[in-house]
């Protein structure tokens, strides 16, 4: 292979599954689905991406407020500095190192978010 072959070329030398393999795959895929747990409730709505690609603020997460009354909190996750990123000397636990760092990050996310809706219900739409 060289520089100029397509990726049409490089997908044809991929591994085709059987038609049994993929029904498999299917199958054990919603095996584990249906034995994962529920997921979490939460207050977070469904968010907006209120920027196009290239435009200065793009990656910006909008959570408007599920009564429509017009506010919305944004989060740009892209912009936030990710801090020093600790990795192990046992390079056996590298995953397990960053799996954590990242899990931390996302509860710290869903925690500003939470934060945000909760102090907002209270302000503007108390009792509910």
């Amino acid at each position: 292979m060289n520089a100029h072959d397509s990726d049409d070329d490089l997908l044809a030398l991929l591994p085709k599954p059987t038609p049994r393999q993929m029904f498999d795959e299917l199958q054990a895929a919603r095996a584990a689905a249906e034995a994962a747990p529920p997921p979490e409730p939460s207050v977070i709505p469904m968010p907006d991406y209120p920027y196009a690609l290239g435009h200065p603020l793009a990656g910006t997460v909008r959570f408007r407020c599920p009564l429509g009354c017009g506010w919305f909190h944004d989060e740009n996750p892209g912009a936030e500095p990710l801090g020093p990123v600790l990795l192990p000397a046992d390079l056996d636990r590298l995953n397990e190192a960053l799996t954590a760092q990242a899990t931390a990050r996302h509860a710290a996310f869903r925690e500003r978010v939470e934060t945000a809706i909760t102090g907002h219900y209270e302000q503007q739409h108390p009792g509910r």
